[in-house]
């Protein structure tokens, strides 16, 4: 056999090898977008991850062995160039036998559900990811060098051409995007199910995309035709993106917009069921009191009468103390802060934190409801969490002290501190840039921006402060607010 042929054939096998390592992970691929994007069940479990990893190692090592058999079966013998093509057949009808059983085993070992339909989906999805990446890779190729489509697509799929090139490329973009999916998505178990008209609008886009970089190649288009038809390309491709990208660009802020209200409100609907459901059991409470209060009284009335001054006075003491005990612990003076403080303090005895507090707000606290909820539930918050990380055993109390002057309500919420860093707190409220002492910049640093915007908008002011001891947040308030 001539030296090309060996040297083809082993250039096919290494390839095929790195592009049969590329198919499993365009099958992990197509997995997670199914469970994460999708809504389908899935789980990586142990016997899952085995099945997995040797059904894979079995699938590259198979195709190795299979091609140089044919190697050392050409080798051996000798052969034509004819014989050359038949066994590369050979081997393309092999690797296909083997895809299919991978993708089996893949798919039946991750599924929790409707694992057969699950399983053609599946397939479906990978053999259209694969067409797609391929076709886009092969377009911006072609442009790019300035070729033929067919030539660009001999040049690709060749070895011992670009197509080393190709295939290393489309690894690392499998790579990027599988640990996008695994690590973004799946570890932190953040899985949504995507519409069904969107997945079909992301089909009919990636149709447009298979098609239209074609149309300049086709027979209808030659010489000038077909340069101006691929300028023409271009020029919506452009289009596409002048207009695609702004508008995912305002997409996400408005996204991020609508959660922001979202939690809003949802904080303050759950401070208000709090409060309801403190309202109920106090309701329950006076009820049960009226029911005996007569009996109670008359009780203490026959003490009286028989001289049992001591036993009165003991049991009118206690009266006294159910009497109270009616009375709301916490007033603020404002109904909305009140139930986020019910609600607050509840969290606050779940994990061993006193709380104490001083002061009333006179007719209540010139804001929103909403503002409100959004403004002392993120700072109770903050509190807890800060008291939190202390060891065990430390000193963990949350103290709000309300005072006023001619001008504006103040509110001063602290913590206890064991924290000597020389963190600058005063920073955490500055610029309009988000701000954060934790670890997890990305994800922390909006609560505290979101504060500062409230109170912006009421033309109050906000600060923090600490000590060796304690933490302190001051927050202003207009007595009378005019919103900026």
């Amino acid at each position: 056999m001539g030296a090309y042929g060996l040297k083809r054939l082993i250039e096919i096998g290494i390839y095929t090898s790195v592009a049969n390592f590329n198919f499993g992970l365009t099958l992990l691929e197509v997995i997670l977008c199914m469970g994460c994007l999708l809504g389908c069940k899935i789980e990586f479990s142990k016997k899952a991850k085995r099945n997995i990893a040797v059904s894979w190692i079995l699938f590259v090592v198979a195709a190795d062995v299979a091609t140089y058999l044919v190697i050392y079966r050409l080798n051996k013998i000798g052969t034509s160039m004819d014989d050359l093509v038949f066994y590369e057949y050979v081997v393309d009808i092999f690797n296909i036998i083997t895809i299919i059983a991978l993708g089996l085993i893949f798919f039946l070992s991750v599924y929790k559900e409707k694992k057969v339909l699950r399983t053609i989906q599946s397939a479906v999805a990978a053999l259209f990811l694969m067409l797609y990446e391929g076709e886009i890779v092969t377009y911006v190729y072609t442009y790019f060098m300035g070729m033929e489509l067919d030539t660009a697509s001999s040049s690709l799929s060749d070895p011992m051409s670009d197509g080393r090139g190709y295939i290393i490329i489309d690894i690392v973009c499998g790579v990027i995007f599988f640990c996008v999916l695994y690590f973004g998505f799946y570890k932190r178990k953040l899985f949504i199910k995507i519409d069904l008209k969107y997945v079909l609008y992301f089909v009919i886009w990636t149709i447009v995309l298979y098609i239209v970089p074609a149309l300049p190649f086709t027979s209808y288009f030659d010489g000038i035709r077909h340069e101006r038809a691929k300028g023409m390309v271009t020029a919506f491709l452009l289009l596409m993106l002048s207009i695609g990208v702004p508008i995912i660009i305002i997409l996400g802020i408005m996204k991020r917009r609508v959660k922001e209200k979202n939690e809003k409100q949802e904080c303050y609907l759950d401070a208000q069921l709090e409060y309801i459901r403190q309202y109920k059991n106090a309701q329950s409470e006076t009820r049960a009191f009226r029911h005996d209060i007569v009996n109670n009284l008359s009780l203490l009335n026959m003490m009286l009468e028989n001289d049992k001054t001591e036993e009165a006075k003991v049991y009118l003491k206690e009266l006294i103390g159910n009497v109270s005990s009616l009375s709301p612990k916490y007033v603020t003076g404002d109904e909305v802060l009140d139930s986020i403080v019910l609600m607050k303090v509840a969290t606050m005895k779940e994990k061993d934190i006193e709380y104490t507090s001083d002061g009333v707000i006179d007719g209540g606290m010139p804001m929103s409801s909403m503002d409100i909820c959004n403004l002392f539930a993120n700072a109770f918050d903050n509190a807890i969490e800060a008291c939190e990380t202390f060891p065990k055993g430390a000193d963990k109390w949350i103290k709000m002290n309300i005072k006023r002057n001619d001008m504006f309500y103040i509110v001063k919420l602290s913590n206890s501190n064991i924290d000597d860093s020389n963190l600058d707190v005063e920073k955490l409220f500055e610029g309009e840039r988000q701000f954060t002492s934790k670890y997890d910049k990305d994800s922390h640093g909006f609560g505290t921006q979101s504060m500062r915007k409230t109170v912006k908008k009421y033309g109050g002011m906000i600060k923090a402060d600490k000590d060796k001891y304690s933490f302190n947040l001051t927050i202003m308030i207009p007595r009378e607010t005019k919103i900026v």
